[in-house]
């Protein structure tokens, strides 16, 4: 999908995302001195080629990505060698006063500009996200599972009054550290701090360690503003350079000390600390919410009420639906689940299955019966005997349909109650409305 700013095309090279490919040039436009290390004649083309990236960088409109390379442009030119050539040295000057003339050419300024001289939706929206990342990381100890974090903040975090969709944080780094659980989390962020402690460049380190770190400065910085990340060629540029290091250090057998690896660990227990006491801040009193995948307990204690939600029957974002209509939760706890395999064997009192039960979850069913003193199927789409029921049914089994619902087993299903099933007014196969009807029958 090509987007615009004020008239002028945002450069898309196939990503479909002008982020993501303003990301993957300020790689390519670091990366690239790694071929001026290997021999230094090829100077003057990197140079033509960083001219001419510095170009399509500006042409993207991110702000993220050109920040992301300035970065790494300043940790280069913090560590370079010295003497510089007086030749080479105007010849970087004027490459970078062309880029900026393509700068103020595409009128690329306004855009910096915005969130800094006047509000900015791209930019607020962003904050909102991000602000509840640790209070995301504290309800879900096990993460929230892999792909779920937008859906989780839709549902669950979102303020009512605002209806953006989302499908990650729009950052990397958070998307992961709220997917994953606390080991992963405390895993990853080591992990980015073992990859500068390789990399960062010192007395006796290789230009090729500088280029590396200032690539992979910029994967990280770009990563923050954006997903950037979840591209597998994103990875290129940055796997080719910590390969390199290793495989040179390795060689030359210069690894770092015991001693040194105590401030990557260090850093990911101090950082994991902070968002965990964050999260703990941030935790909604008046709306707890314990989660993990595949599974989300609202209020204080066990529940005695377990509620199937499938996006297909009560939509995506449920949780928003239980937040309008219970803005502070002071009942007893509800449990949620996404399907019926992940229903807890535990005993309670209901259990009430908004899903299109087929044939196929019989299994599943029978095996949550004898745990429920009550059990309510919402629009089933299996009969009583495809779900391996008797003809008598017991009678803490319950069928409801909707008045439109299209579902044939319908009327099979009050053949084998002996009475009619429950009836919802006004509603068809989805039931936007779960929460009025899961009331009706919550004790």
């Amino acid at each position: 999908m090509q987007t615009y700013f004020e008239g002028f095309w945002r450069m898309d090279w196939g990503f479909g995302n002008a982020n993501k490919t303003a990301a993957f040039i300020a790689l390519l436009l670091i990366g690239l001195w790694g071929l001026v290390h290997w021999r230094r004649w090829l100077f003057w083309p990197v140079l033509i080629l960083n001219a001419a990236l510095g170009v399509c960088l500006i042409h993207t409109f991110s702000r993220g990505g050109l920040i992301a390379a300035s970065l790494g442009i300043a940790l280069l030119v913090w560590r370079a060698p010295r003497p510089w050539s007086q030749v080479r040295l105007w010849a970087v000057v004027i490459t970078i006063w062309c880029v900026l003339g393509s700068l103020v050419y595409l009128q690329a300024y306004k855009r910096l500009g915005q969130g800094i001289v006047q509000e900015d939706k791209s930019i607020t929206n962003r904050l909102v996200l991000w602000k509840t990342a640790p209070q995301m990381m504290w309800d879900a100890p096990s993460g929230w599972g892999l792909g779920n974090s937008g859906s989780a903040y839709m549902s669950w975090y979102q303020p009512l009054d605002r209806g953006e969709t989302y499908r990650t944080l729009v950052n990397s780094h958070l998307t992961w550290l709220v997917e994953f659980g606390w080991p992963l989390r405390l895993v990853y962020l080591f992990a980015w701090g073992a990859v500068f402690l390789l990399l960062w460049p010192n007395q006796n380190s290789s230009g090729l360690e500088l280029i590396g770190c200032a690539v992979w400065l910029t994967f990280g910085v770009s990563a923050f503003f954006s997903s950037v990340a979840e591209s597998p060629v994103m990875w290129s540029v940055p796997v080719l350079y910590i390969g390199g290091c290793l495989v040179t250090r390795g060689l030359q057998h210069r690894w770092p000390t015991a001693k040194a690896w105590i401030l990557p660990i260090g850093s990911a227990v101090l950082v994991g600390l902070c968002l965990l006491l964050a999260g703990k801040e941030a935790a909604r009193s008046d709306f707890p919410l314990r989660a993990s995948t595949g599974r989300i307990i609202v209020g204080h204690g066990e529940p005695q009420t377990w509620v199937v939600a499938t996006p297909e029957m009560v939509g995506p974002h449920y949780g928003r639906v239980l937040r309008q209509r219970s803005p502070t939760w002071q009942g007893p706890a509800l449990g949620i689940v996404g399907s019926l395999q992940d229903i807890p064997e535990v005993h309670a009192s209901l259990l009430m299955i908004f899903s299109s039960v087929s044939a196929r979850q019989k299994e599943a069913l029978q095996a949550a019966l004898p745990h429920y003193d009550q059990v309510a199927l919402v629009n089933p789409e299996a009969t009583p005997t495809q779900l391996g029921f008797n003809d008598k049914l017991a009678p803490n089994i319950v069928a409801i349909f909707g008045d439109f619902s299209q579902r044939p087993s319908a009327y099979v299903w009050d053949q084998a109650t002996g009475r009619p099933c429950h009836r919802l007014q006004g509603v068809g196969d989805f039931v936007g409305n779960w929460v009025e009807v899961l009331s009706t029958y919550r004790k």
